[in-house]
This record gives C-alpha cells, sequence and structure tokens, in this order.
C-alpha cells in the first residue's frame, strides 16, 4: 500500500510538472472563482438559499477537467509520450482521476464558502440590517444529492474522455442525451405495455406503489453502479488504446 501511494504521489507531482503551464493559471481560476460565487451569493442568499447555481458550476467545470485528464490521448503528438510512461494500465486510469474526482472537490467548496461569506460582508458593508448573521455553512444545501450525481457524471465524462479523440465534452454530452432518450423511451414503452396488460389507462398505477425509501435506495445503488461501470470500461479502453497505439 506504501510503494501504491509513493509511486501515486510521485506521478502526480511529475504530472504537474510537465504541466506547470496550467499551474500557472490556478490562482487566477481561484480568484475568478471567488469573485464569480461572491457574485452569486449577492444574488441569491448566501447563508442558504437556492445552491443550485453554486452546485452546477461544481459539476461541470469537474466533468469538463475529468474528460481532459487524458488529454496527450486527443493529441497525435503527445501519445506516445504517454504510452511510453512507466506505469500500469490501472494506474493510469487511477491516477488522472484523482485531480477531478478527489482534490476538484476539496477545493472547489471552499472557494464557495469564501465567496458567500464574502458576499456576506458586502451586505454588511452596504445593508447591515439585511443580515443578521455573518456565518454560513461550509456546504451548500443538497451538497450530498450533487455530490452523488457528480460522481456519476464524472464517470460518463472520464470514459468520454479516453474513448472519443477530439472533441470528448461535446461528444460526451450529445452521447449522454442519447442515451437518456433512449432509456426515458424504453421506460415509457415499459409502462404503457404494463399498462395494456393490466388493463387500465396509459400510466394509470392504481394499486402500485414503490416506497420512496427504497426508491432512493435503489436509485442511490443504480448511480454508484453506473460510475463504478464507465471507471472499468475507462480501464479497458486505455488497454485498448495502448495496445493499438491510437
Amino acid at each position: 500500500m506504501n510503494s501504491i501511494v509513493y509511486r501515486a504521489s510521485r506521478y502526480l507531482m511529475r504530472d504537474a510538472l510537465l504541466r506547470r503551464d496550467s499551474l500557472y493559471t490556478i490562482p487566477g481560476v481561484v480568484a475568478a472563482l471567488s469573485f464569480v460565487f461572491m457574485c452569486l451569493g449577492l444574488s441569491v442568499d448566501p447563508q442558504g438559499g437556492d445552491a443550485s447555481a453554486y452546485l452546477f458550476i461544481f459539476s461541470f467545470t469537474g466533468w469538463v477537467s475529468a474528460a481532459a485528464a487524458h488529454k496527450e490521448l486527443q493529441q497525435k503528438g503527445t501519445r506516445h509520450e504517454w504510452y511510453t510512461l512507466p506505469l500500469a494500465s490501472w494506474e493510469k486510469t487511477i491516477y488522472r482521476m484523482i485531480p477531478s474526482l478527489i482534490i476538484w472537490p476539496l477545493v472547489c467548496f471552499p472557494l464557495i464558502w469564501v465567496g458567500r461569506m464574502l458576499a456576506v460582508l458586502v451586505f454588511a458593508l452596504f445593508d447591515p440590517a439585511h443580515h443578521a448573521g455573518f456565518l454560513v455553512p461550509l456546504y451548500p444545501p443538497g451538497v450530498g444529492d450533487a455530490l452523488l450525481t457528480y460522481l456519476l457524471g464524472h464517470a460518463l465524462f472520464y470514459f468520454g474522455g479516453v474513448y472519443f479523440t477530439s472533441h470528448p465534452v461535446g461528444k460526451t454530452v450529445l452521447a449522454s442525451l442519447g442515451g437518456m432518450i433512449f432509456l426515458s423511451a424504453i421506460v415509457v414503452f415499459s409502462i404503457w405495455a404494463w399498462s395494456k396488460l393490466r388493463g387500465v389507462p396509459f400510466g394509470g398505477f392504481d394499486g402500485f406503489s414503490f416506497p420512496l425509501g427504497s426508491w432512493r435506495m435503489f436509485s442511490i445503488g443504480l448511480s454508484l453502479f453506473t460510475s463504478v461501470w464507465f471507471w472499468v470500461l475507462s480501464y479497458f479502453r486505455i488497454r485498448e488504446r495502448e495496445a493499438r497505439g491510437v
């Protein structure tokens, strides 16, 4: 275990040095996001209120980062260097997940908190009667469900990043929308067929009930299973591309 952690830390440090041009933009990105979150806090209640905008920014930026985790595979001139890295396929799969899957959530939510606190301070300076309290919770409302959605989206975009050779974000979005439409059609057809077999109007669920708690557990389990499934598919796709050199 210690050797795995050591190899992972060395690889991530080496990877960061190779991408040091991206590191130079981090202070600017942090300042920009803090300003954006402060502006959002000025438009909604920073101590509660609607957190959907915060969570959307968190999710989408993390998903784009996941799709770009293996950007060498999308550039012909850098693929050879990536293939010759002294790492196993599973290590390449897991180590490149760490920045978008673990580091980004740990960084983003404190940034959201900073932005919301700045909004509270602005209110306190210009409108002292607007907010009585000065502390906001570290995590906005609905963060649990947002993280579950983030995991699923991360797995999809990460797979898109290793599967598609160009424009992985746009192609992943289109493929996901197509998959959602296809699954929705299957669900509608299943309900229609069930209604016909039961002899009830289309969509009539008299006598049929599904406990809310059981449905929530089912949806959580399905989301986690689908996330792990696409991460595993990413590993096999990386092995395939290594073997074929494409």
